[in-house]
């Protein structure tokens, strides 16, 4: 240190300044963290919330019965809605396949007339595999209905239309908020969401086939899920069976 001072006091003000800024020029500036920085908490809204099947089939009928037969000034719109809700229920595809969906992937069109496609062939936007599904007739003429509220029909329109722009489906946003709005209004409980679409069928094919194993290990598959037991858990039936465990044949 002492040295370090002498050096100081031999330097006249112009070499000190040469010095400092040959010196500063070859240093790495570090910057530290700020100790009294706090990291911001997790808010509840960060926390993600499993979405949940719809359980019970009368609330599913209430469901249908809203989008089908609530008012709206759009023509077409709630039975748009409905439409997206039964096919949605019936395919168990994940919204941002059946949002994407166009009347080609579904359906031959022929001056207007529908003929609809006895398998269906997609690829999952999310896993980029290939699926197949059947429409269910009662879902057809769902369909049938819709349509023939739309000015006209062609082969690239988009099956759920927005009602912005010419050709543009419905957002995922949109469908989400079409889906709490049910919930609310028919008073579902549960965190009911557009995946809810996908978890009820899945819910109610294993809740209506108890003694076929056969279907869980289709339904696997058909999901994309490593294990039954991972279908069992994302169809809400891990808590629900387990149940019986601690509340039935007390000891």
């Amino acid at each position: 240190m002492n040295t370090l001072l002498k050096i100081n006091n031999s330097l006249n003000t112009t070499e000190k300044a040469d010095l400092y800024s040959r010196t500063l020029g070859n240093c790495q500036i570090i910057d530290f963290p700020n100790s009294n920085k706090k990291t911001p908490k997790k808010t509840n809204s960060s926390v993600h919330r499993a979405t949940d099947p719809i359980k019970d089939k009368q609330d599913i009928e209430r469901a249908k019965s809203y989008f089908h037969d609530t008012p709206s000034r759009y023509k077409g719109t709630n039975l748009r809605n409905y439409c997206m809700f039964i096919l949605g229920i019936n395919i168990a595809r994940r919204i941002s396949d059946l949002v994407n969906l166009k009347i080609k992937d579904i359906a031959y069109l022929d001056d207007n007339n529908i003929t609809f496609k006895e398998w269906i062939e997609i690829k999952e936007k999310k896993t980029g595999k290939w699926a197949s599904f059947q429409i269910h007739p009662y879902v057809q003429e769902g369909l049938k209905e819709y349509f023939n509220t739309l000015p006209s029909l062609n082969s690239d329109m988009y099956v759920f239309k927005s009602r912005e722009g010419e050709n543009k489906p419905i957002t995922t946003k949109r469908a989400l908020q079409v889906m709490k709005d049910m919930a609310n209004a028919c008073n579902i409980k549960g965190n009911i969401g557009t995946h809810s679409l996908r978890k009820t069928k899945a819910y109610h094919l294993i809740k209506d086939n108890p003694n076929n194993p056969y279907i869980v290990a289709a339904l696997s598959h058909e999901l994309n899920h490593d294990s039954i037991k991972t279908t069992y858990e994302y169809c809400g039936f891990d808590k629900e069976s387990r149940s019986p465990l601690y509340m039935s044949n007390v000891l």
